[in-house]
């Protein structure tokens, strides 16, 4: 499992605890939770690639994203 697929485990370990309980198999929902998300993580990385620029000032940083027009 990897670390999206822990996060909303423990997520709904806390926030939803009954729900939690009746899922018949949490590795493997959370595992392919996970999955799905990091390939939703990857592709929009891809997608904001050479766009996204960044300007550091003393106690402040601005991210920009220059979407396509």
């Amino acid at each position: 499992m990897n670390q999206y697929g822990r996060f909303a485990e423990q997520s709904w370990q806390m926030l939803a605890p009954a729900r939690y309980a009746a899922l018949e198999d949490p590795n493997h929902f959370f595992s392919t939770l996970g999955q799905e998300a990091q390939t939703r993580v990857v592709w929009l990385a891809e997608q904001m690639q050479g766009r996204l620029s960044c300007v550091s000032q003393p106690g402040k940083t601005v991210f920009t994203l220059s979407l396509p027009a």
